[in-house]
C-alpha cells in the first residue's frame, strides 16, 4: 500500500527532468498520475517510462484558452506539481527581450494559470517547482534566478 494510494496526481511539466521524477515517484507511491505538457513525442516517451498508473495529456500552459480548457473538465485534483518553464539563461545584456519575455511566460504566468485553473481538493496541495537558482543566484542565471524565486 503506497502512500499516495487512489489520489490523483497531476504534473505539468512531466514529460521530462524534475517533472517526469515527481510523477514517477507519485505513480511508485500509487497515484492515479496525469502528467501534462506541450509535446506529444515527448509525453509518450515518459508514460511509457514511468510505466502503469500515468496518463499522458496535452496541455500547453503558456496559453489561456489551453488551461481553461484542460481544467473545465471539473476534475478535482488532490495534487498538482508545476514543473513548467525553460530558458532564461544568459548575460542579460545579451538576452533579447522576447526570448526574456517567453522564460517569464514559461514559468511564472504559466504557472500562475495553472493555479488559477487547477481545482484542489479541500487536503490538496499545488507545489511549484522552481530550482535551485531561486536561492542561489548564478552568473549568466539573473534571469531565470529572478523568476525562480
Amino acid at each position: 500500500m503506497g502512500a499516495l494510494d487512489g489520489k490523483k496526481v497531476l504534473v505539468v511539466g512531466g514529460s521530462s527532468g524534475m517533472g517526469e521524477a515527481a510523477a514517477t515517484l507519485a505513480a511508485r507511491a500509487g497515484a492515479r498520475v496525469t502528467i501534462a505538457a506541450r509535446d506529444h513525442d515527448r509525453l509518450a516517451a515518459a508514460a511509457k517510462r514511468i510505466g502503469s498508473g500515468v496518463e499522458p495529456a496535452m496541455l500547453d500552459a503558456t496559453n489561456d484558452a489551453a488551461v481553461g480548457t484542460f481544467f473545465a473538465d471539473g476534475t478535482v485534483w488532490d495534487h498538482v506539481v508545476s514543473c513548467v518553464g525553460a530558458g532564461g539563461r544568459g548575460n542579460v545584456k545579451d538576452l533579447e527581450m522576447a526570448t526574456a519575455l517567453a522564460a517569464m511566460e514559461g514559468k511564472f504566468w504559466a504557472g500562475f494559470r495553472i493555479a488559477h485553473g487547477a481545482r484542489i481538493a479541500p487536503d490538496g496541495s499545488l507545489t511549484f517547482v522552481s530550482g535551485a537558482l531561486g536561492q542561489r543566484p548564478a552568473a549568466g542565471a539573473a534571469l531565470i534566478s529572478a523568476i525562480n524565486a
